[in-house]
């Protein structure tokens, strides 16, 4: 019998026979289709049985209210509480749905895919031919029904495809399936949910395909990007990448200490807005020649935040550009260390030579006199007693000249290899005191003045103390012409302040800037009548920086001259 198309049916009816998981028919009270669910469509038995056969099992159901089981074939017919209405279940399920024929096997086999139609109703499973060559298994060495299918899919894997189910239309999942030689295959399960009216799943279609190779790679890709991040976070070197448009995509350990941010909160931020310093050092004008020409660049750059000196290189590609930083800091000081010791070393080695030249011109001068007065004085035994008187006085103040030449160049040259003063704890104002005593006897005519001392203890070497106080009170009266005075004043606070101030000639401004120049001489005719060596006030200025102080002039020709000296106290 046709399956009847013209009769209504009832919407409760047509509901019950969309909900049920098996082939049914809704029947009338004499056995008669009246409408077919779409699993009977699908391909449920080939026709509906006749009429007759159903009519008795159809009435006896509705009289008695209760399912009536027939066995052949094989149905039961249930009554429905609408008038005159049965359904009747079959337990027959649809016939497997027919594979595409040879052309399209060869494509999955091509493509290492299988197709697949569950029937969850029935808890069957149909695959395609080619279902063995991507798992190794034959259709039928599957155990029957979702379960054995599940049984080979990876622990870790398994959650996501049993809710695959609660899925509504087409999915994707990627999990992995135990081939047959006991190893784990990755799939690509792509595929439909088909549900009942009231929602529940009928049935799942779709294929899998074999992405092993590109899991495999992708995996392999992912394990080299860790590798290759571990190695540049491990380095001291900080390193960064942008993009186009000069976004970070990456930065290593090193490059946030750099910039002083951490990574999540530069990813996706442009260098120039987040660091416009930059733009007015090297490290943009050489990025952007990078970008335009598409060539790497080298330079050595310093960067301000950190004030460090940094070795810069960046390499562009199409994706953007990769940013090198090598600290290079150290070297630059030791450079720029190297090339100050090279410049002190000409300074010194010509100082050196001038001094060497300078001391044999003085040394010269005294000893030429003592020698000429002794050739005298045994070339002419008989020479009268006032010219033999007058050789010797000459020949002693050479010799006590020499003397004071040789042992100030002595203490030069201990300054210059590195000796030191020897400190301790002194009375100022006793240091003072012997310093004054000893330049009176120097003085011939001249007026002397002693501004009062404060009692001081101070930490110096209490010799080289006394000898600075005689340089300077010494220098003083060999330039001031009697009866001028030479004024000494000692003040105390914070650090010491001596001054030392003379109404002598004076020194004119061009020659203040060589004063403390060994053997230099504004006047050295001047100079050398008043009995100087040209090296006290290189020994003061010495004796001055032992004990970490300073020492300068002001004078005015004419007028006379001032030095003064800062000691600390300590």
């Amino acid at each position: 019998m046709d399956v009847r198309r013209d009769q209504a049916i009832p919407s409760v009816a047509e509901a019950i026979l969309k909900a049920l998981p098996l082939p049914a028919l809704l029947l009338g009270e004499r056995g008669e289709v009246l409408g077919a669910n779409r699993l009977w469509q699908m391909g449920g038995p080939a026709k509906a049985p006749e009429p007759g056969v159903l009519e008795p099992a159809v009435r006896r159901a509705l009289q008695q209210g209760e399912p009536v089981l027939l066995e052949q074939p094989r149905v039961q017919i249930t009554p429905l509480e609408a008038p005159g209405l049965a359904v009747a279940v079959f337990a027959e399920a649809p016939q497997p749905p027919a594979w595409p024929g040879e052309r399209y096997a060869r494509a999955e086999q091509a493509a290492g895919a299988f197709a697949y139609a569950w029937e969850l109703c029935e808890g069957r499973l149909h695959y395609s031919p080619n279902l063995a060559q991507v798992t190794g298994y034959a259709p039928e060495e599957l155990p029957p029904g979702p379960e054995g299918w599940y049984a080979l899919i990876h622990p870790d894997d398994l959650g996501p495809v049993r809710k695959r189910l609660e899925a509504r239309g087409p999915f994707a999942l990627e999990y992995r399936l135990r081939h047959k030689d006991g190893r784990y295959r990755w799939l690509l399960d792509r595929g439909e949910v088909r549900r009942g009216a009231e929602g529940p799943a009928l049935g799942v279609v779709g294929y899998c395909l074999d992405v092993s190779a590109a899991k495999e790679a992708q995996q392999f890709l992912e394990r080299t990007r860790r590798q290759v991040i571990q190695v540049l976070d491990s380095v001291g070197d900080a390193f960064f990448v942008l993009d186009t448009a000069w976004r970070f995509t990456y930065l290593n350990r090193a490059a946030e200490r750099l910039l002083g941010r951490k990574c999540p909160q530069l990813i996706g931020k442009n260098l120039w807005e987040e660091f416009p310093h930059l733009r007015q050092t090297a490290i943009y004008q050489n990025f952007l020649w990078a970008r335009d020409s598409g060539g790497s660049v080298a330079f050595e750059a310093l960067y301000m935040p950190l004030r460090r000196w940094f070795e810069v290189r960046a390499y562009p590609d199409p994706q953007g550009l990769a940013a090198y930083f090598h600290d290079i800091h150290d070297r630059k000081e030791a450079e720029e260390a190297l090339r100050i010791s090279e410049e002190r070393y000409r300074e010194l080695s010509e100082s050196q030579k001038r001094f060497v030249n300078d001391a044999a011109h003085e040394l010269r001068a005294p000893l030429t006199a003592i020698q000429g007065n002794l050739d005298l004085l045994v070339e002419f035994p008989q020479m009268p007693e006032q010219d033999r008187a007058e050789a010797l006085r000459e020949t002693h103040r050479e010799a006590r000249r020499l003397a004071r030449l040789v042992n100030d160049m002595l203490a030069l040259a201990r300054g210059d290899a590195g000796r030191t003063v020897h400190k301790r704890w002194v009375r100022l104002e006793e240091v003072v005191a012997s310093a004054w005593a000893k330049a009176r006897s120097l003085a011939k005519g001249h007026r002397l003045e002693l501004a009062p001392v404060p009692p001081l203890e101070i930490h110096a070497d209490p010799d080289r103390l006394e000898q600075l106080l005689l340089i300077l009170l010494d220098n003083a009266l060999k330039y001031t012409p009697p009866p001028g005075r030479v004024r000494l004043e000692v003040e105390a606070g914070q650090e010491v302040r001596v001054r030392v101030a003379d109404e002598g000639i004076g020194i004119a401004p061009e020659d203040l800037p060589h004063v403390f120049e060994r053997f230099w001489r504004a006047d050295p005719a001047r100079s050398r009548d008043a009995d100087g060596t040209g090296l006290g006030l290189s020994i003061a200025r010495w004796i001055v920086e032992q004990h970490g102080g300073r020492v300068w002039l002001e004078s005015e020709l004419g007028r006379g001259t001032t030095v003064t000296v800062h000691l600390p106290v300590a």
